[in-house]
Order: structure tokens, then sequence, then C-alpha cells
């Protein structure tokens, strides 16, 4: 499965490698041969992005200088880091403006892959 099997509203969707056999480069070259522009996403999770380290959040912030403080580390977040190095993905915003039928030619796509996943090992 891909994974949650029941599809619960609220539920995140995920490559999960282990689940599918196959890597995420795999499943997301798949997606793209079926004409769905899915890409990995960010290769850093955004809380780790020099912007939020740095607090560089310019005027708005009200800070004059970044506020780093490398005796108190930023959280850890396993889930994050996760998704953005093994099973992430994400659908650029156009794909989801479509209709209906769209949606459904984005589900068929997704389902194409994950049925005929033994072929692309």
């Amino acid at each position: 499965m891909l994974v949650d099997p029941q599809l619960r509203p609220g539920r995140r969707r995920r490559v999960d490698p282990a689940a599918l056999g196959i890597g995420r480069e795999v499943f997301l070259e798949a997606l793209v041969a079926e004409g769905i522009p899915a890409v990995a996403g960010y290769p850093i999770p955004l809380y780790r992005q020099p912007l939020f380290l740095n607090a560089a959040l310019g005027p708005y912030s009200g800070a004059r200088s970044p506020r780093s403080n490398p005796a108190n580390p930023p959280a850890r977040c396993p889930c994050r880091e996760i998704l953005s190095t093994e099973q992430g993905m994400w659908l650029p915003h156009r794909v989801l403006l479509g209709d209906e039928r769209d949606m459904d030619d984005v589900a068929a796509a997704v389902q194409k892959v994950v049925d005929h996943r033994h072929e692309l090992m």
C-alpha cells in the first residue's frame, strides 16, 4: 500500500519505500511518465531552512540580527526528516486546480504506479 489503506479524511499521503518495495525517485519517475508532474519537494525540512534557523525574517520580526543560539539547537522533527529525505512528494498547485475528472486522473495514475510497481524494479 502507498500508506493508510482506509483513506480516512485528513490523513496525509506519502511514498513509503518499505511498503512499496521501490524508492521514492522510482515512484516519482513513473508518476511523471503517467503525466503527473510530481516532485520530491524540499531536500531540507522547512524547520531547518536558514530563514527559520536564524530567525532572519527581516524587518517584520522586529529583530535586527539573527537569533541563532548554538547553545540551544532547534528541535528535531523526525517525521519531517523522513518526509524530506525518503517519503514526501509534492504535486504542483496547478495540478489541483482541475475539475473532478482531473483529480480522478491523478488518483488513477497513482494507483497504476502502485499496481505496476513490481515492473519498475
